[in-house]
């Protein structure tokens, strides 16, 4: 049924304060067609962060699929979405301990190769 339409992802940016020292939440939703007519439940979805702020570069999908060891994604984690299209991921700053700065967010959904991305 999703095969002939195109997808319609987002993920929420977030802005947090140096002082935030617990976790910080991620968030996307994945649909397709033109009204979100088709939410994408039970998918895998693996999520990527740009861990140095000094490369904002916008990347494009092949490059992450890659894994291409010179650029500075960052793998964290695989989760399914929920019924809704959604998926939810706590950052613990203990297990990522970032400066200040922009760090782009890929989430990628394994079946079809799609992004949703977020600073």
């Amino acid at each position: 049924r999703i095969q002939r339409m195109s997808p319609n992802h987002r993920a929420v940016d977030v802005v947090v304060s140096t002082h935030t020292l617990s976790q910080i939440t991620i968030q996307s939703k994945f649909f397709y067609g033109p009204l979100n007519m088709a939410t994408l439940s039970g998918e895998m979805i693996d999520i990527y962060m740009l861990t140095h702020p000094d490369d904002t570069r916008k990347e494009n999908e092949a490059t992450i699929l890659s894994k291409d060891t010179n650029r500075c994604w960052r793998y964290i984690d695989t989760l399914s979405t929920d019924k809704h299209g959604r998926v939810s991921y706590n950052l613990s700053m203990e297990e990522f301990p970032l400066s200040a700065g922009i760090y782009p967010i890929i989430f990628l959904v394994k079946g079809d190769h799609t992004i949703a991305s977020c600073n």
